[in-house]
């Protein structure tokens, strides 16, 4: 195993909110580490990038999970079309977004039919295969650039619609959907139960599914929705990550490589994940790691997981 290599994403953590923390198995693979900056600044952007695929172009992210989520996405255009809760008050709109709707999978098939008789007039169909995550289907590239969800949450929705040439097309749409949704009886319903609405629909991550060149993993150990389409338009065997590394570090042989994204409480991480590599790097049971935490990326071998002497500020 030993030119074996595990690259470890860590989404959704900064290194701020581990320093109060014990945790010397990550704190030392960082100290041991040649580290690089990312160009990068969302972690759509960085898995697209991972793939190949350019972050400074609208990143095809409704096509990639759409694939995840079962949808034939390999023809046509594709935009995400997410249902969202907005606030508003004197003097702006505000993305709230979708954790609290909760949508029932009658609920979701009944808006589903309801906005697809609308879709109808200008040939878009609505697909919602997820609760939270539906998806539209158009005849032509859309001319235009978006923001993501997570990226516009509590934010001034006027800030960040869509732009472009044909901006003027897609903000009408998403005002005549909101005046929509506002009678729908769907959302009546859900009214008199006491339970939030769906007052709109966000546009973002448009364009077709990308041709990803081979990749050099062997396995991809995620649950995340947009790696998992990654994985599948590379044609790269998918997994749910274990609860502990030793778990892949045994299936590894060779110059393998894998890849894993890891959203597994840092305490745990430490005991299960952190110490092992740590140790399996010492004994050259890994050639390397790739380490991908807080749009940095933290690059440790078997010969500087020995640098003792090397401390981060």
């Amino acid at each position: 195993m030993q030119n074996a290599q595990l690259t470890l994403l860590l989404p959704e953590i900064n290194i701020a909110s581990f320093k109060s923390l014990k945790l010397p198995g990550l704190t030392t693979l960082i100290n041991r580490s040649d580290s690089q900056d990312l160009a990068t600044f969302t972690w759509e952007a960085m898995l697209c990038q991972l793939f190949g695929i350019n972050p400074s172009n609208e990143l095809p992210i409704a096509a990639l999970t759409g694939l995840a989520d079962g949808l034939s996405t390999q023809s046509g255009y594709w935009l995400r079309a997410d249902p969202v809760q907005l606030q508003a008050d004197l003097s702006a709109v505000y993305l709230v977004g979708n954790t609290l709707l909760n949508l029932t999978t009658a609920e979701t098939e009944s808006f589903q039919q309801e906005l697809n008789q609308f879709f109808k007039q200008d040939q878009l169909q609505l697909f919602t295969p997820a609760a939270d995550r539906w998806y539209l289907q158009v005849n032509k590239a859309p001319q235009i650039t978006t923001h993501s969800l997570n990226n516009t949450l509590g934010k001034n929705i006027l800030e960040f619609m869509p732009q472009g040439a044909e901006h003027a097309y897609w903000r009408k749409l998403l005002t005549e959907l909101q005046m929509l949704l506002y009678v729908s009886p769907g959302n009546q319903r859900r009214a008199q139960k006491g339970l939030p609405v769906v007052n709109g629909l966000w546009f973002w991550g448009a364009g077709q599914l990308p041709i990803i060149n081979k990749m050099p993993w062997q396995t991809i150990w995620t649950e995340d929705i947009l790696l998992r389409g990654l994985a599948q338009a590379a044609n790269i065997p998918l997994a749910s990550p274990p609860p502990q590394v030793q778990t892949i570090l045994q299936q590894m042989t060779g110059s393998q490589q894998h890849l894993v994204s890891l959203t597994s409480d840092l305490q745990a991480a430490e005991d299960h994940w952190f110490k092992p590599l740590m140790t399996a790097l010492r004994k050259k049971q890994l050639s390397s790691l790739a380490l991908y935490l807080d749009n940095k990326l933290f690059y440790v071998s078997s010969k500087t997981i020995r640098y003792f002497w090397r401390r981060k500020s």
